[in-house]
């Protein structure tokens, strides 16, 4: 996921050369890091919402809209 071009548009970051040089190396780019050990708070929304819609696809858990499964 983080190395994806597309996390910077869904976090909604232009990412700077050294995030795309980091990225190309397979690094955490520093434009999604909060610090060394923990993403920000706009990686950690992309990554919260592509595991939740992985979990409604697999039906582990109600989409919006939808009843969860008691």
């Amino acid at each position: 996921m983080l190395m994806s071009c597309e996390i910077w548009r869904e976090a909604r970051i232009t990412p700077t050369a050294l995030d795309l040089q980091q990225q190309a190396s397979g690094n955490k780019p520093a434009g999604l890091s909060l610090n060394s050990g923990y993403l920000n708070d706009a990686a950690n929304r992309v990554l919260a919402g592509r595991i939740g819609k992985v979990m409604v696809d697999r039906g582990w858990a109600a989409g919006s809209g939808q009843q969860s499964i008691r």
